[in-house]
């Protein structure tokens, strides 16, 4: 019989919503705006030990 190992694992990325800021060309206005961006990021990994 073969053995193995199972693993699950969660991690939510940037959970506290940390926001960087960049430039961005806006092509309605015609003008570079300041765009402040940062979400949580759910990742779900699995991996098998053999």
């Amino acid at each position: 019989m073969r053995r193995h190992a199972e693993v699950w694992a969660l991690q939510i990325k940037n959970l506290l919503g940390a926001r960087e800021t960049y430039r961005a060309y806006n092509m309605r206005t015609g003008r570079v705006e300041a765009v402040r961006e940062g979400f949580p990021l759910p990742v779900l990994s699995f991996k098998l030990l053999l």
